[in-house]
């Protein structure tokens, strides 16, 4: 090789390496159509842009949230929905230790980038997630939502992303639900119209732009049997909230979101000891990828055709395994997308079904989770 042609090869590996480097905070650009109703919830990144806009990227999903207020992601060519709670973190007491937001920081916050999503709440039927009464969660909802509305008319309030539609969280910390996502919004709807009837946002659906929901099976003095992989239990929560919202007078046309669903407990076994909860088996990759393809698949059809449901978020992108089992464990017990999250972290089995069917191709034909290729390319901004 001529020294002319070494250093013209030289200066294209630079050129491709500045291109990448460039490129690395940006979208991958598919050659192919992808669902982007299909959204994540990002629980762990590490806090760095690189790896949420890596992660983001393998699973051809655009749409994401997470569980705190000061993350460092919202990096361009993705949609972040905001998630704003009363309270972001809690001690073993369930005492609060990590306040939400005041209302001049998340209006700050909607004029910078209006147009934004915001959830409001998550899970305020449950004791060791929001806790809120459905009288607290009225003058949450109002307090904030027209707050965000005052500085940016063209946002969107989603709520109250509550725990299942019938089903209680059993044996969780600090107790069971009080009550279902169904009774409770109905007496949120109660509380709020009592209280603002008054007001240009006279009733909740006046407020809130879509309406949202958590479905998973959780009951951990295993009266539900591992794995929580039951899909129809799932989808008929999401009916069931949608038949009380219509019951309310919110009209058909109103979005549903199901904004955490997935399996809490992959571990088809289960036994106490001193230590903690240990699982003496194999997780189960094959029961927990099929309950997510057969999910997609009803979301993707009878879950909007029937009950309007526009879009979800899959739980969650990495989980280390929870405090309540005996150390050292293998693997959290629920679904986790990545094998870390850290920058190139592997797709989980799980990981590769969904990223698989985000670009509408087979989940896993001939019962082998297949290696997700998707190159990235430069996005024009």
């Amino acid at each position: 090789m001529t020294l002319r042609r070494a250093l013209g090869v030289a200066a294209l590996l630079v050129a491709l390496a500045a291109l990448w480097l460039g490129a690395a905070l940006r979208p991958a650009a598919a050659d192919h159509p992808l669902d982007q109703s299909l959204g994540v919830a990002m629980t762990d990144y590490g806090n760095d842009p690189s790896v949420l806009v890596d992660q983001l990227t393998r699973l051809q999903t655009h749409w994401w949230f997470e569980f705190v207020w000061s993350g460092a992601g919202d990096p361009p060519g993705f949609t972040k929905v905001e998630l704003l709670r009363p309270c972001y973190a809690r001690d073993a007491s369930l005492m609060c230790t990590s306040p939400g937001p005041s209302v001049a920081e998340v209006q700050a916050r909607a004029q910078q980038k209006p147009g934004r999503y915001w959830m409001l709440g998550n899970e305020p039927n449950t004791v060791d997630q929001d806790n809120l009464s459905p009288s607290a969660y009225a003058t949450f909802l109002y307090t904030y939502g027209t707050a965000i509305k005052q500085v940016d008319p063209t946002a969107m309030i989603v709520g109250p992303n509550a725990l299942n539609s019938t089903t209680l969280c059993q044996a969780c910390a600090g107790g069971a639900s009080s009550l279902g996502g169904a009774a409770f919004t109905q007496q949120v709807w109660t509380a709020y119209t009592q209280a603002y009837s008054g007001t240009a946002y006279p009733t909740p659906d006046a407020l809130v732009d879509v309406w949202a929901l958590h479905a998973y099976q959780i009951a951990w003095d295993l009266a539900i049997l591992p794995p929580w992989t039951n899909a129809a239990w799932a989808q008929g929560e999401i009916a069931h909230y949608r038949q009380t919202l219509t019951a309310q007078g919110v009209p058909s046309s109103k979005p549903l979101w199901v904004t955490g669903w997935g399996s809490l407990l992959g571990y088809p076994c289960w036994e106490n000891t001193s230590q903690g909860v240990r699982f003496n088996c194999a997780y189960d990759d094959v029961a927990v990828s099929q309950f997510i393809q057969t999910m997609v698949g009803w979301l993707r059809t009878t879950g909007l055709t029937s009950y309007n449901v526009q879009r979800s978020f899959l739980y969650a992108n990495f989980a280390y395994p929870e405090l309540w089992q005996a150390q050292p464990a293998a693997r959290a017990a629920t679904i986790r997308l990545f094998e870390g999250p850290s920058l190139n972290a592997p797709l989980s089995p799980q990981g590769q079904v969904y990223a698989n069917l985000v670009g509408f191709g087979p989940a896993w034909p001939g019962g082998t989770p297949p290696t997700v290729v998707f190159t990235p390319t430069v996005v024009a901004q």
